[in-house]
C-alpha cells in the first residue's frame, strides 16, 4: 500500500511544481506589458517638452533685434564763406535833421573745426583801393547744422602798464556811469548746403543781446 501512495505523492508535487510555473509564466507577460504601457505612456510627454524647448530657442533666434538709429553727422561749416548784413547808420549831422541810411557789409568769414568746436577770422570786405581793417577773430560751436559764433574782443597785448590802466579806467567809467558795459558781435547762423542764413547781433560779454537783430547771410567761396 505505501509503495502505491510514493508514486502517486510524487505525481502530486509534480503538478504542483507544474502549476507554480505556469502562474508564474502567466503573470510575467501582463508586467512585461505594464512596463511598456508606462514607457509608452512617459514618452508622448517627453516629446512634447522637447518640441516646446525647440520653439522657444527658435522664437528666440528669429526674435528681432532693436536696432538703435544711427546718428547723423552734421554737415562740416569749415571754409571759405562771403557774407553780408545790412545795418542802419546814421547820415545826419549835429547841425542837420538826422536821417537813416541802410548801408550793405559784406565780410569774407573764414572757419576752422574740430569736433563741435568752430573758429576763424572775420575779415570785412572794402572797395577797391580801401585800406582794409585788421580781421577779427572768431570762436563758437556747432550743433547740428547751427553756428553759434562769437568775435573775440580785442586786446592790446603790446600796450604799456599806463595805457592799459587808462583803459580800464575808461572802461568802468563806460560800465557803471554811462551804462555802456562793453560788448561783442554774436552770428548766428542755420547752415543749408551751400548757404548760411541767419542774423548778427550786438552782445554782452556774458551773452545778453543788445539792441536789434540785422540779418545775415552768406554762400560758400569757391575754391
Amino acid at each position: 500500500m505505501q509503495r502505491h501512495l510514493r508514486p502517486a505523492r510524487s505525481l502530486a508535487l509534480t503538478f504542483a511544481i507544474l502549476s507554480a510555473a505556469f502562474s508564474t509564466s502567466a503573470y510575467a507577460p501582463g508586467a512585461v506589458a505594464q512596463t511598456a504601457v508606462a514607457q509608452t505612456a512617459v514618452a508622448p510627454t517627453s516629446v512634447a517638452q522637447t518640441a516646446v524647448v525647440q520653439t522657444a530657442v527658435a522664437q528666440t533666434a528669429v526674435a528681432p533685434t532693436a536696432v538703435a538709429p544711427t546718428a547723423v553727422a552734421p554737415t562740416p561749416v569749415a571754409g571759405a564763406w562771403l557774407m553780408r548784413y545790412e545795418r542802419m547808420v546814421n547820415s545826419g549831422t549835429l547841425h542837420s535833421t538826422t536821417t537813416d541810411a541802410v548801408e550793405v557789409v559784406q565780410g569774407r568769414l573764414t572757419l576752422r573745426q574740430s569736433g563741435d568746436s568752430v573758429f576763424g577770422e572775420w575779415q570785412p570786405m572794402v572797395a577797391k583801393g580801401d585800406t582794409a581793417p585788421p580781421p577779427r577773430s572768431v570762436h563758437g560751436v556747432q550743433r547740428r547744422d547751427s553756428v553759434l559764433l562769437r568775435f573775440v574782443p580785442v586786446v592790446d597785448n603790446d600796450a604799456g602798464m599806463i595805457a592799459t590802466a587808462a583803459h580800464e579806467v575808461v572802461e568802468f567809467i563806460k560800465t557803471y556811469v554811462h551804462d555802456m558795459p562793453p560788448t561783442t558781435t554774436a552770428l548766428e547762423v542755420a547752415l543749408r548746403g551751400d548757404m548760411l542764413t541767419g542774423t548778427r547781433r550786438t552782445v554782452l560779454l556774458d551773452g545778453t543781446p543788445r539792441g536789434q537783430p540785422q540779418v545775415l547771410t552768406g554762400v560758400r567761396a569757391k575754391p
